[in-house]
């Protein structure tokens, strides 16, 4: 029924300044020739150019307020607290969905935020939020489970990279994330040649691994590449790449004419500022957030238990061997849960404050009347006021170390995010200054200097930035380069429908690519997938995937 085939080869996180850079060194050759022969640039990713968001708006053409992934931990209306999602909390269709329900055979492997797969026209392998492949959900169909285990005994969805990089041991680090990027490219090659397919997408999240906390060795901008350069592991991150470079290389040579080529990336990566370990101190400094004060002993008690019961919590987090959290998970299953809340309410005093965030994210909420459950901010002129007011103080802070401005930016999110999720953004988002490495916030308040420290552990190198990585060739591509203003995420499901010859859903917050020629029809609008909050995992999967988080700084 199609027009035409379409692959999509995706690497999370790989940022476009380097894949050019090292493209035209000569270095990935493959990479070099989508750039010379096809159409190449910087798409943009979603306002909060994280995994979650970007990836959902991927698949479904629509902003993060109307498919509602916001963030890995996601908020829970009406309430200060937050869950972990998974594909359940996602709400609209995806384009494999829309392109099988019109005939299309769909392959999709890899790909964030689809655990659990749901039935298609075709097959799909689950992303890393799958604990393993014998989990209910992993593929579909249910059989290719089976085999995929039988052909890959030691199937990996996820490498432990965190473990051995904060060891020292890099080596293993490194191994292991090109183990785990050829193991998904032999099970892609597999899927690619057994199967008959229209539309093909392979995703590899090991990039996005490799630049939290090897982008110094690549990226020669970095604050912390001299060190890199001192511990022999400048070149790193080049290697995985080639390694990518030769895979990508591979799926080209398979391709036949009629068939259009995608390579893209979900965001891109800087330098992690470590910007989130120190917003709640601002906060504090400015006046926005106000804490409780103990004043009776039975108060003072309660509060230092739950500072001793976080600290606890952390050290163990990063310090214990996944088996023996895994075992302490099934003695104590609340014990998460506990601890989440206690670290982020306990200390809080709500009726005097008008600004707070989570420590996962940088980006601030204001506490609004009506939204929030203790919110004394009225929505209208005082949330315009509290809005303004942050964002001026933190345009004025300067880093302790150099003097230099921490922030480039901070944006409102409207006009950013619209639809029924718009409540779950911050209502800030901050731009902040790159390849800086922050020592301490210093706001000037009332005439005094205040310095906010670090209150987080975050041990990742590399952030993420919202300039992703977007390669096109094909018969229907137009050659030549684009800037992030004319490709958006958001973008490529209508125009991987628009390639197939299938109708797109009406009222997509994407459009076709300008760099296509292609003529797109449009149909009924499609309904919402329904939704459901209960959990799919159980007490040992949670813990499991949770650690996958960690490791790549999202909790």
């Amino acid at each position: 029924m199609s027009s035409g085939k379409v692959v999509i080869v995706g690497f999370d996180g790989a940022p476009p300044h380097l894949l050019r850079k090292w493209a035209e060194a000569g270095h990935l050759p493959a990479f070099a020739r989508l750039y010379r022969e096809g159409a190449g640039g910087i798409m943009a990713s979603t306002p909060q150019p994280n995994s979650g968001p970007a990836w959902s708006s991927f698949a479904t053409g629509v902003n993060p307020g109307r498919h509602g992934i916001l963030s890995f931990m996601n908020r829970v209306p009406g309430s200060y607290s937050a869950k972990r999602i998974d594909a359940t909390d996602r709400e609209g269709v995806s384009f494999w969905e829309v392109a099988s329900e019109q005939g299309a055979r769909c392959a999709v492997l890899n790909v964030p935020v689809t655990y659990p797969v749901r039935p298609l026209n075709g097959l799909q392998v689950a992303d890393w939020l799958c604990p393993s492949l014998s989990a209910p959900g992993a593929t579909f169909p249910r059989e290719l489970s089976q085999e995929l285990q039988q052909q890959f005994p030691n199937y990996i969805f996820h490498a432990d990279v965190k473990r051995h990089a904060l060891a020292g041991n890099h080596k293993a680090a490194l191994e292991q994330m090109h183990t785990v990027l050829q193991q998904k490219a032999d099970v892609g090659r597999l899927i690619m040649e057994k199967e008959d397919w229209d539309v093909f997408v392979l995703v590899f999240v090991e990039t996005d691994a490799a630049q939290h906390y090897y982008l110094h060795t690549g990226d020669e901008a970095h604050p912390l590449h001299p060190q890199a350069v001192e511990q022999g592991l400048d070149g790193a991150l080049l290697d995985l790449y080639r390694r990518c470079d030769q895979i990508l290389g591979e799926i080209m040579d398979r391709l036949d004419d009629d068939t259009t080529l995608m390579v893209m990336s979900d965001h891109g990566a800087t330098a992690n500022t470590h910007g989130r370990s120190f917003m709640r101190g601002f906060l504090r400094n400015i006046g926005a957030l106000q804490m409780r004060r103990a004043h009776t002993p039975q108060q003072k008690l309660r509060q230092t238990a739950t500072r001793v019961r976080k600290w606890g919590f952390e050290y163990l987090n990063a310090y214990l061997p996944k088996s023996f959290k895994v075992k302490l998970n099934n003695l104590m299953p609340q014990a998460r849960e506990r601890v989440f809340a206690d670290a982020f309410t306990t200390d809080v005093d709500w009726s005097q404050t008008r600004a707070y965030s989570y420590y996962w994210e940088t980006d601030p909420y204001v506490n609004l009347a009506g939204r929030d459950p203790d919110g004394i901010v009225a929505p209208g002129t005082e949330y315009d006021e509290v809005c303004e007011f942050v964002i001026e103080q933190l345009l004025a802070t300067r880093d302790e170390g150099t003097g230099q401005p921490v922030a480039d930016a901070v944006f409102r999110k409207t006009g950013l995010f619209h639809g029924p999720h718009f409540d779950l953004a911050p209502d800030l988002l901050v731009q902040w200054r790159e390849n800086q490495i922050l020592t301490g916030l210093v706001t000037q308040v009332n005439g005094r200097e205040r310095i906010a420290r670090s209150e987080l552990r975050d041990d990742t190198i590399g952030s993420h930035h919202p300039d992703a990585t977007l390669l096109l060739y094909g018969r229907n591509v137009r050659p030549g380069d684009f800037g992030r203003d004319q490709a958006h995420i958001m973008d490529l499901a209508p125009s991987v429908l628009a390639l197939l010859g299938c109708q797109v859903p009406a009222g997509l917050d994407g459009k076709v690519l300008d760099q296509l020629e292609v003529t797109a029809t449009t149909s009924g609008e499609t309904a919402a997938t329904p939704t459901t909050s209960q959990s799919v995992y159980s007490e040992t999967e949670e813990a499991e995937v949770e650690d996958r988080l960690r490791n790549l700084g999202y909790l």
